[in-house]
Order: structure tokens, then C-alpha cells, then sequence
């Protein structure tokens, strides 16, 4: 495959190309085909970014614009390869990343979360019969796999809530994330809320990564080591939970005889 790009357009190069592969020889015909290529003075479809580029494990976004008369035209994003289509309104998981797609106003956005270096390629926006490409990149995490938290020693107090975030890199994005106790590796899973003889737990996804876990009702018998657990690493949290404060006032008494 190659790949011609023209660039400055105007109506003027509307028109037949002719794309073709010489076979060498006089009387040897060149293998090729025909194509038009039609320019508006206001492109019916287009892109933000015909080139993007991320790390092994992150994610990327591509918005692809349309005139309003392709409103209620069919919208997908197409890989070259194999001509797979995905549908706006859908989120898709295929054996390398998760491709979701959100319709806007006169455009519609692709994310593509856990990328993998397969992924690499043509995809083209496609809208009703006309199609714009798009080119991914997907290079090598710059960083290796960590995960931390952003505190490693929590406290409330007795009947309140508290809240930690553990963050883990891009290629930690698709691994099992949970919240686990250390005395008894009873464990909780994100997207999920737990009720115990104990406090109240409830763990959301903020993004590609991190997640937070919020504790609510704590009560004394919270208090202890919890693990945020990112695969096959885990880092150590320390909760305390202290007695709840009471207000103290003073009341002066004054006697006038």
C-alpha cells in the first residue's frame, strides 16, 4: 500500500486520478484503478486530526465533522484492514482495544481506550457514502507499569466517610482493580457498592487511570491496613478511625444580688 496526499485543495482538483502500479515493460499494462475526487468549498466531512498518535495501553480521540444535510446519516468508524465497523451509540471490545463512540452536534467522537500496538493503522469517519481517513500510531509506554495512592495514611472520625484514590499507569488499564483488607483479603471491585457489618464501600473508575474508593458510616472496627489493588500489584493504605468529637461550650453564670 501507499499513500498519496494532497494537500491545498481547491474545486479546481476535482476530478478522475488514476492510481496504478507499473508492471515494467512496453507492452506490459500497468495494474491500477480509477477515482474521483470531488472538492466543495465546504467539505461535507471531515476530521479534527488526520494523524494521531498515544502510548501502548492510553487512549485517543478522533472528531469527525459533518454538514448538517448528513445528519441522520449513518455513522461509523471503520478500520481499513478489514473493513470492521463500528456504530455511533455503541461501545465495542474486540480482542484489542474498547472503541466507544458519542454523537454530537454536525460530529460524532471516537475514543479508543487500551490501546495495543495492533491497533496501528487506516481507519477511516464514515458518514453515509463518504468516508475521511484517519492514521494511529501506537508507540511504546514511555514509563513502565506502577500503581500508587495518593495518600498512604487516612483518617476520620466515627460515623464519618473517607475517601483514597489509587492511580496506576495506562498499561495497568485493563487489569482487575479492587480495595482489599489486609486482615482478612476480603476484597471489593470497582463499579460496585458494599455493604458490611462495617462501613458502607462504593469504588469508581475516575478514567484510564485511576479509581476512587469511598468508605462511608465509618466505625472503629474499620481501622487497619487496605490494599488498593491494581493485577498483581498491590500498594498499602493505613485507615484510622477515631472517636467522634463532641462541641464543648462553657456557660458563665453571673449572680446579682
Amino acid at each position: 500500500m501507499f499513500t498519496v496526499e494532497l494537500n491545498r485543495l481547491n474545486t479546481d482538483h476535482s476530478g478522475w486520478y488514476w492510481c496504478a502500479a507499473e508492471i515494467g515493460g512496453k507492452y506490459k499494462p500497468d495494474d491500477g484503478d480509477y477515482l474521483y475526487l470531488t472538492v466543495s468549498a465546504a467539505p461535507a466531512v471531515s476530521v479534527l486530526g488526520s494523524r494521531v498518535s498515544a502510548e501502548e495501553g492510553s487512549s485517543v480521540s478522533v472528531q469527525c465533522l459533518h454538514s448538517a444535510a448528513y445528519q441522520n446519516k449513518l455513522k461509523q468508524w471503520c478500520k481499513s484492514t478489514d473493513w470492521s465497523c463500528y456504530t455511533v451509540g455503541r461501545t465495542h471490545t474486540s480482542q484489542n482495544s474498547a472503541v466507544w463512540i458519542r454523537e454530537g452536534i454536525r460530529s460524532f467522537k471516537v475514543e479508543m481506550s487500551g490501546l495495543k500496538k495492533s491497533d496501528v493503522g487506516w481507519y477511516w469517519c464514515s458518514v453515509g457514502d463518504v468516508q475521511v481517513p484517519v492514521h494511529l500510531t501506537v508507540t511504546d509506554a514511555l514509563t513502565a507499569p506502577r500503581v500508587s495512592v495518593n495518600r498512604s495514611r487516612v483518617s476520620g472520625e466515627d460515623g464519618s466517610s473517607v475517601s483514597v484514590q489509587c492511580l496506576h499507569s495506562a498499561a495497568y488499564w485493563n487489569k482487575q482493580k479492587q480495595w482489599c483488607r489486609s486482615t482478612d483479603w476480603s476484597c471489593y471491585t470497582v463499579g460496585r457498592t458494599y455493604t458490611s457489618q462495617n462501613s458502607a464501600v462504593w469504588i469508581r473508575d475516575d478514567g484510564n487511570t485511576s479509581f476512587t474508593v469511598e468508605m462511608t458510616g465509618l466505625k472503629k472496627s474499620d481501622s487497619g491496613w487496605y490494599w488498593c489493588s491494581v493485577g498483581d500489584v498491590q500498594v498499602p493504605v493505613h485507615l484510622t478511625v477515631t472517636d467522634l468529637l463532641t462541641g464543648m461550650f462553657a456557660c458563665t453564670v453571673y449572680v446579682i444580688n
